[in-house]
């Protein structure tokens, strides 16, 4: 799978930063995370081992059927992947405003600033945020 550098892409694999990620997030069975740029799916594989229901968010078009065919046994309660720019209000927000969430993601740094604000100021914030984000933010 290539990057993309224009969307500054960097795909973590790593079995112990992924592990990090995940426990800084404190998963518990049932509970709703969004995952900012689910790449590959090398994070949200660690989520829904931890009993997460995830939605993955990614902008990257490529990374679509990649995502479904690699999870395409966990019904849509489970997993959910949804094409859209996560700095960006969308529909895939909807289902979020009656439940606690959080959220989590690898990111790259241009859109880190952008993240923060959005759901550091949004109405109904995630209970918790997990952000790996590059040295140079």
């Amino acid at each position: 799978m290539f990057k993309k550098k224009s969307l500054g892409q960097h795909f973590l694999h790593n079995p112990y930063y992924l592990g990090l990620v995940a426990d800084a997030a404190d998963i518990k069975k049932g509970e709703v995370v969004v995952e900012v740029g689910a790449g590959g799916g090398a994070l949200t594989e660690v989520l829904l081992a931890r009993g997460a229901q995830v939605v993955a968010v990614e902008k990257d078009a490529r990374l679509i059927p990649v995502l479904k065919e690699r999870f395409k046994n966990y019904d849509i309660s489970k997993f959910n992947v949804v094409e859209a720019d996560a700095t960006k209000d969308g529909p895939w927000e909807t289902g979020l405003k009656d439940r606690p969430w959080k959220i989590v993601g690898n990111i790259p740094y241009y859109i880190t600033g952008a993240l923060f604000k959005k759901f550091l100021t949004a109405k109904h914030q995630p209970s918790r945020l997990v952000f790996l984000v590059q040295k140079e933010v």
